[in-house]
């Protein structure tokens, strides 16, 4: 997260600060409702996010510099949707586990 945040000359879009108020706003909701929090559910690996990461070389200091990041929805989409999918799918087998196992007692 503090690789992502602390990119210098880099303007974060629209969606990304969207994100953050909807995340933030479930929280909320979720914490009132004594429900447990949600976070993101794709946390971008560091490797992810330096192969849509746009760089050009310093031909003074010969170090990379960021030029820009290509932002993507795709990545987090596909995932959610395997995550529905597989939690479709894996009904029989989730419906023998006990709930007390699930609720962790």
């Amino acid at each position: 997260t503090r690789l992502v945040n602390n990119s210098e000359g880099l303007k974060k879009p629209g969606a990304y600060h969207l994100d953050m108020f909807w995340l933030s706003l479930i929280t909320g909701l979720t914490s009132i409702c004594g429900l447990p929090w949600i976070c993101a559910s794709t946390v971008h690996s560091i490797t992810h996010v330096k192969s849509l990461t746009d760089t050009a070389k310093d031909p003074s200091t010969g170090r990379e510099k960021v030029t820009g990041v290509t932002e993507t929805r795709w990545t987090p989409l596909i995932l959610n949707l395997l995550i529905g999918l597989s939690i479709v799918c894996l009904k029989p087998v989730l419906v023998q586990i006990p709930m007390y196992v699930l609720s962790g007692l």
